[in-house]
């Protein structure tokens, strides 16, 4: 009887005909199509705007409509004037080349982004025109930014607008325009188009002298500049060894103070490949990149963080292992002050708490998988051991020791010295009071 109920109950013809009606109505959804420019997710976005927002140009669809860029617009008809002038006499057939050019891949750029763009075609076009045209004349070693204030503030702002997630052009619509119109690169970048571009964003990085290369001479197209400065800086992480369980390796979090209560030094690592190669030699050495961070950092690694949140896997960049493994080290001011006095951090800011604050904004939006404690295995399993050695833990508890001994003794001090002076006081007191 209960098989007879379940077999009837199971079956499609029994259903209410509104619900058969509606499951025949269904269509299956479309399949995932990869876009490559998306928008910040919200839970970022609440309370950060200002770090996503453009402040300055706006570059794609996103921002095209802030009233707060329209100045930005003026310059942009002025760096596609800059380039049409580079020959007058063929000005027509180079606009014409141009806008054939977009046209031709204007569909293949409007599937990059995430959410369909509401502009008419004309519209998108001149978009890509005139956005494309003002970053390469940026790039030009002839092209000066026609602004009353002061240049180098207002390139400054650019660099930063550039890097946005939400503010991005398809890279391949820039090196498009850059083969079209001829555009002269300094012999610094011996006329690599990504190259140069990657020392453009040098004043903002945060290493001027370890950029990986392989994504500038690779075949393999970035999507927008964004991905290009993300695998320059934080390259891909290898994934040739097979991955070992997290807790097999996972390092329980210590900061630099307390390292250094175990005997562990720092120092910089300038023979380092990269700004993520961080190495611990058993002696006891943990050598760190130098690391650069200015008032852009934190709008830069709050964009780079983004577009791998967006991207996920498919970036395979170092970055969530890198900023985690940093956020392990770095839990106060006093942490920040010991990578400055062994030359890893150089750092424009006056709040040496703001390098920390940001590390913990970006460490609370992370998803640490096993995967990203893998590029730091020997980092993490080099710390355990060391700070599990007899001798290692004997030096941290002697230095706690010591640390509550010389503190005890200074109170034993303060506080002699205070009953002293209390009994002083009242001698004086009895003896005006006498006379």
């Amino acid at each position: 009887m209960a098989q007879e109920s379940s077999s009837s109950s199971a079956d499609p013809s029994l259903l209410p005909l509104s619900l058969q009606r509606m499951l025949k109505e269904l269509t299956p959804p479309p399949p995932p199509s990869r876009t490559f420019i998306h928008r910040v997710p919200p839970e970022l976005r609440i309370g950060n705007e200002h770090h996503y927002t453009p402040t300055t140009v706006s570059i794609g669809p996103f921002h095209a409509a802030s009233p707060r860029l329209n100045y930005a617009q003026q310059l942009k008809s002025q760096a596609l004037n800059h380039f049409l002038d580079f020959n007058p006499s063929q000005r027509k057939t180079t606009l014409e080349s141009l806008n054939h050019f977009l046209r031709e891949i204007e569909a293949k750029a409007r599937g990059f982004y995430a959410e369909a763009i509401n502009l008419s075609s004309d519209d998108f076009v001149n978009m890509m025109l005139l956005d494309g045209c003002f970053i390469l004349a940026l790039l030009t070693d002839d092209y000066e930014i026609p602004v009353d204030t002061e240049r180098e503030l207002f390139l400054h702002r650019i660099l930063q607008d550039l890097l946005l997630l939400e503010n991005q052009l398809p890279f391949f619509v820039l090196e498009g325009l850059s083969q079209l119109e001829g555009v002269f690169l300094s012999d610094l970048a011996n006329g690599n188009f990504r190259l140069y571009i990657l020392k453009f964003f040098l004043p903002i990085l945060p290493n001027h002298s370890l950029l990986q290369q392989d994504l500038v001479f690779s075949d393999t197209t970035p999507m927008n500049l964004l991905e290009l400065v993300l695998l320059s800086v934080f390259p891909t992480c290898p994934r040739n060894a097979p991955l070992l369980p997290f807790h097999s390796h996972c390092f329980r979090k210590i900061n630099l103070s307390e390292l250094a209560l175990y005997g562990i030094t720092f120092k910089s690592n300038f023979a380092a490949d990269s700004i993520t190669d961080i190495r611990f030699s058993p002696n006891g050495v943990l050598e760190i990149p130098p690391l650069l961070i200015n008032e852009s950092s934190t709008s830069l690694f709050k964009n780079l963080l983004a577009f791998v949140m967006c991207f996920g896997a498919q970036t395979q960049s170092c970055l969530v292992s890198y900023l985690f493994l940093m956020d392990s080290l770095l839990d106060t001011d006093k942490d920040v002050e010991r990578l400055v006095s062994a030359g890893v951090l150089k750092t424009t800011l006056n709040d040496k708490q703001a390098l920390v604050t940001l590390l913990t904004d970006l460490a609370a939006n992370m998803v640490v998988k096993g995967d990203h404690m893998e590029y730091y295995k020997g980092v993490y399993t080099g710390l355990q051991k060391y700070c599990d050695s007899r001798l290692a833990r004997w030096r941290a508890k002697f230095m706690r020791y010591s640390f509550d001994l010389r503190l005890g003794i200074l109170n034993c001090i303060i506080l002699f010295i205070l009953i002293v002076i209390q009994t002083l006081f009242s001698i004086w007191t009895r003896n005006v009071c006498k006379n």
